[in-house]
């Protein structure tokens, strides 16, 4: 029975969960009028090795097991393909430490970790809390697609706090609700009426 117990533990979410947007800082109150009059916010959806992200304007579909991934656009029912595997492994100087600070996310204990890294010249900081308890599948947990390119999980990550250097704010995307449910393989399929785009993204 124990072994069962901990079987299911160790077993991959399969659900969804649905992230809201606000932000903080000195630049907060005169960003939080255009930030409430947007759709900014998106559901994560896991089953097995495949995740989507939806959007109001997009949705990605990510399946580890074909090394793929889409971007569709259902305002014009077009998609683009991309290679998983395709660019760098990590981000210049990405670095990873752990926050001694604990929270509680739609429910769940969630540990703080602190990501910087170096992009196109700018140097960003994302603060991230992840419920052990909601466990990625495998290759999610080395390629978390919320999360910069190069850091590894152990859970699902219930609110980001997205900073850069010279910008008076932070940007949060936080978990609102955690749905354990079964899920249809539709969810993760390009509809078969989209066409492929010809123009880069």
């Amino acid at each position: 029975m124990l072994l069962l117990v901990l079987v299911a533990c160790d077993r991959p979410f399969e659900g969804s969960i649905r992230y809201e947007v606000s932000v903080q800082g000195e630049a907060a109150p005169s960003l939080e009028p255009f930030l409430s009059g947007q759709e900014l916010g998106f559901t994560l959806y896991q089953r097995g090795d495949k995740v989507r992200i939806e959007r109001s304007t997009e949705v990605v579909l990510v399946d580890y097991a074909q090394d793929s991934f889409f971007v569709i656009s259902p305002r014009d029912s077009s998609y683009w393909a991309f290679a998983l595997s395709s660019g760098q492994d990590s981000l210049p100087g990405l670095t990873v430490s752990d926050l001694s600070q604990k929270r509680i996310i739609a429910g769940y204990e969630c540990k703080g970790k602190r990501v910087e890294y170096v992009a196109d010249g700018r140097r960003y900081s994302t603060t991230y809390w992840e419920a052990l308890a909601l466990k990625p599948s495998a290759p999610c947990r080395e390629q978390m697609p919320i999360l910069p390119r190069g850091v590894k999980v152990e859970g699902f990550p219930l609110r980001l706090e997205i900073a850069m250097s010279e910008l008076p704010f932070t940007l949060i995307h936080e978990a609102v609700e955690v749905q354990a449910k079964k899920l249809n393989d539709e969810l993760f399929a390009v509809p078969l009426s989209f066409r492929r785009a010809t123009k880069s993204l």
